[in-house]
């Protein structure tokens, strides 16, 4: 996040963190099938040579064709830190970034109880109906980035969250009567708005810090996964056997995340 930090600015930040984005959400989908393969063809730890041999070579592609972008600054950690937390502005993209973690985690967690304990699907099938909110929010990656071409990420920002808000409270008036396929929309319809606020409100919140981008970007991965974990932990420590808790709690989240970036000012 740093590097990209020191390299791009503003929407062509953006741009590069869906790009990121997208291979990240690559990683569930080809992992399986990989591991497969090489479990099919060779013992066990082939797995670990494997993983070993694609270290290598990515560390020497960085090495190769990632110039150091880092610029020494006479800083304390703690004062590092000081003007990373105490940034209004940069601490709002951080926090909704983070509430959009806990809806997602939320949705993840709870994606084999819907579809194998509540729909019955075969465990066999899991893996593709599980895969299909991926493979959606992959091709919607790639259409925020065509959008930061005509319109600024913060405007795209609001605009997901708002449909966050309205399918989530779809899902809370149709909790009792859903189908699998309205279930699929739904959560499909969710997950996809990820793809415009992930990307987004990482460039938004590390944009301010030219000079703490790394520390920045430490304080995003702990807020996004610990407080986006935490969320999502308490709302499921909230079990009804059916769909009411999962769609209050996505909503509440989003309704959230949305009063918190209505607030966020662009210069």
């Amino acid at each position: 996040s740093a590097s990209v930090r020191d390299r791009f600015k503003g929407q062509e930040a953006a741009k590069v963190f869906s790009l990121i984005g997208m291979v990240r959400s690559l990683a569930p989908l080809l992992a399986p099938v990989f591991g497969a393969a090489i479990i099919h063809f060779f013992p066990w730890e082939g797995v670990f040579i494997f993983l070993t041999i694609y270290a290598l070579i990515v560390t020497f592609f960085v090495y190769k064709d990632l110039p150091e972008s880092f610029t020494y600054i006479k800083q304390s950690v703690f004062e590092s830190y000081k003007i990373v937390l105490t940034h209004k502005l940069a601490m709002k993209a951080m926090i909704v970034l983070a509430l959009s973690f806990g809806g997602f985690f939320i949705i993840i967690s709870k994606t084999s109880f819907i579809y194998i304990e509540y729909f019955k699907i075969s465990t066999d099938y899991f893996p593709i109906f599980f895969g299909i909110n991926f493979v959606i929010l992959i091709f919607m990656i790639k259409v925020n980035v065509n959008l930061l071409k005509k319109y600024y990420a913060l405007t795209i920002i609001k605009t997901a969250i708002l449909i966050q808000v309205l399918v989530g409270l779809i899902f809370i008036f149709v909790h009792k009567d859903l189908t699998l396929i309205m279930t699929m929309f739904i959560l499909a319809s969710y997950m996809s708005m990820m793809a415009f606020i992930f990307g987004n409100c990482m460039a938004l919140a590390i944009e301010h810090f030219s000079k703490n981008a790394g520390v920045a970007s430490g304080v995003i991965g702990v807020l996004q996964f610990g407080l986006g974990a935490l969320i999502s932990s308490i709302a499921l420590n909230f079990s009804d056997n059916g769909f009411l808790v999962i769609s209050v709690s996505i909503t509440l989240i989003s309704i959230i995340s949305y009063l918190i970036i209505r607030t966020y000012k662009t210069n």
